[in-house]
């Protein structure tokens, strides 16, 4: 009884740590608020210079190392190396926070068949220590996909929410054709009403390419080619058309963005179905056991009296 209520406890903890460590740290609000109040110029030395603590500098210095080592890797396996650096631009995070995130994964998972042990070792219960040596490392391989998988739902997600604000944008770029502006006119107007990340990143673009010299239907290109929003290429090649041979824009904008409403209806349909079909077996066992609920005490008193 006591070894399995430690074995209880040991494992409750080590869930904790574990969902503890992918949360990763929240700041408090006195911290952010004294960042606000600190002066522009000096907030690189602030941070990471030489007046910061010594635990915040070595874990900079370690984190640069780490991406450092897995951009040598990712151009080693390009197969795979596109598609994280792809998945990675979509969600808009970092290579040192990606392989810090498996470390610490793979870690809590590791160490969690030793914490066990111990306490199955406390209670009188003889384990060899082979076993929580192998579950160990196959958990921690199994530790260190986690956060992988983790950033492929959310590359999907953010791809999912990016094609919606495009169709969002082309609704805002027709009504600004509508209202007499010029092409480039609509589509800068329309991306600065929005303050999500793929709208920034679609109005810096932009005006990179306004300040550049070049077309802001190259901009939208490389944007949809980097952020792996088909939308977009196809929105740069809508535009250019009306560029360069003036074709009517606003119909061909109106459409699209009915387009990307229909499929957004298909797809939210499509996961209510999956949704559907997820919460059959559950459904089933649950009947299954207001059966077995409802009829244990007619089968006792049946046997009982045989």
């Amino acid at each position: 009884m006591m070894a399995t209520i430690f074995l209880g406890i040991g494992a409750g903890l080590g869930i904790l740590c574990f969902a503890s460590a992918l949360r990763g740290h929240r700041q408090a609000l006195p911290a952010m608020l004294r960042n606000l109040d600190i002066d522009p110029s000096s907030r690189s030395t602030h941070r990471g210079g030489a007046g910061a603590p010594e635990g915040r500098r070595i874990r900079s210095e370690l984190r640069r190392w780490l991406a450092e080592r897995a951009s040598l890797v990712m151009d080693r396996v390009p197969s795979i190396g596109d598609g994280l650096r792809r998945e990675l631009a979509s969600t808009g995070r970092s290579v040192d926070s990606l392989v810090e995130r498996c470390i610490l994964s793979s870690v809590a998972v590791a160490v969690l068949p030793f914490g066990v042990w111990a306490f199955m070792l406390f209670g009188n219960v003889e384990v060899p220590l082979v076993l929580p040596v192998w579950v160990g490392l196959i958990g921690a391989s199994a530790g260190a996909a986690l956060p992988l998988i983790s950033l492929r739902r959310a590359a999907k997600d953010s791809r999912r929410q990016a094609r919606r604000m495009v169709g969002c944008f082309l609704d805002l770029v027709v009504l600004a054709l509508a209202g007499g502006l010029g092409i480039e006119g609509a589509l800068h107007a329309a991306a600065a009403i929005s303050d999500t990340r793929v709208s920034r990143e679609l109005l810096r673009s932009l005006d990179e390419a306004r300040d550049a010299g070049r077309t802001p239907w190259e901009a939208l290109d490389h944007l949809g080619r980097d952020l792996v929003v088909p939308e977009l290429v196809e929105l740069s090649s809508a535009v250019s058309l009306a560029g360069t041979e003036g074709a009517r824009i606003r119909s061909t904008l109106a459409a699209k963005a009915a387009s990307i409403r229909r499929h957004e209806l298909a797809d939210a349909e499509t996961d209510a179905n999956t949704i559907s079909e997820r919460l059959f077996v559950p459904g089933v066992l649950l009947l299954i056991g207001f059966l077995i609920f409802i009829g244990y005490p007619a089968v006792a008193r049946l046997s009982a009296g045989l």
